[in-house]
């Protein structure tokens, strides 16, 4: 019985806060013009279009964009803009007009409506660290705003935890490499050594040496790669050039194995081994700027060289 009492007080609290909050942003608009709008698809972290065609933006706050020149922010309103996706497709949303900016788009407030109680989304932006407070005629009470932007700068949230998106915005062009494969190797010795083995590689990537980009998903590199070959006992040191499409990437390289720990089990006498190699990768893009890449290499001279690789920022 007593638990059942302390779960009612608990959802009757947490539902009064956030009707509270509902009540903030109806108290906004009760002296505004009010026209009701449904989103067709989000554009930016704050902007939409609606299904009648208008450029709609969430009134009182300020979100980073998409096209930001710092990366962090990109990855950020990336994070802003999927939440977005995701909320305006729930049937419980909706938005009403309260105001039209200078450069025409429509200010609205947002809500979600519960069973019990309704959610602003404006101020939920706020709480979730995804914006800043901006006074806007509309708002009439802006301690609610206030009072959700210090939660999330109390918390580390979003804007005000920028460190936390570092990983997330790296140079598509430098990462780290780990690779897993088959190898069945011919050597051109004299000993003619034959090898098949399970292959495991680590090692990192510089990308852009050079680079030229005649278009936005288009880049012409110089890369540079150098990695431990055949379950880390021998290093590889490579250049060769790449060219990026969109998500693919496909690279020629020519360089040397070092078998500097073990210099005589191919016959060598310690000297480098002359290889060369193609690469073909596909790489995924999430949301919020993560990405990881398939890569499928064959090395020569030999019988059959293979490889899968998979790559990720930041490891």
């Amino acid at each position: 019985m007593r638990l059942a009492i302390f779960a009612l007080a608990v959802l009757f609290g947490f539902g009064g806060m956030q009707a509270r909050y509902a009540q903030v942003c109806y108290a906004q608009v009760r002296n505004a013009p009010q026209k009701s709008l449904k989103i067709k698809k989000v554009i930016d972290a704050n902007l939409f279009l609606s299904s009648q065609g208008d450029t709609v933006q969430l009134a009182g706050i300020s979100t980073p964009s998409l096209y930001s020149k710092d990366v962090r922010l990109q990855s950020l309103a990336a994070e802003i803009t999927e939440y977005a996706r995701k909320i305006f497709n729930d049937a419980r949303t909706y938005f009403e007009a309260v105001d039209t900016s200078q450069n025409g788009r429509i200010m609205a407030l947002a809500y979600r409506q519960f069973l019990l109680r309704k959610e602003c989304i404006n101020l939920e932006y706020l709480r979730r660290g995804f914006a800043e407070f901006v006074p806007h005629p509309a708002i009439t009470d802006s301690a609610a705003y206030l009072e959700a932007q210090q939660y999330a700068r109390q918390q580390g949230r979003g804007i005000w935890n920028l460190k936390k998106y570092r990983l997330k915005t790296q140079n598509a062009f430098h990462y780290f490499r780990m690779a897993g494969g088959i190898l069945a190797v011919h050597f051109p010795n004299k000993y003619h050594n034959d090898l098949i083995v399970p292959m495991v590689s680590l090692g990192y990537h510089y990308g852009d040496l050079l680079k030229f980009s005649p278009g936005a998903k288009t880049h012409l590199t110089l890369a540079a790669q150098v990695y431990t070959f055949w379950n880390i006992f021998l290093p590889m040191l490579q250049f060769g050039p790449e060219l990026y499409w969109k998500n693919f990437r496909i690279g020629v390289y020519g360089g040397n194995i070092y078998p500097v720990l073990l210099p005589n089990v191919f016959g060598t006498g310690g000297r480098p081994i002359k290889i060369g190699s193609m690469e073909v990768g596909v790489r995924r893009v999430k949301a919020n700027g993560e990405w990881y890449e398939v890569l499928f290499t064959a090395y020569w001279p030999s019988n059959f060289v293979f490889k899968i690789e998979l790559n990720f920022p930041g490891l």
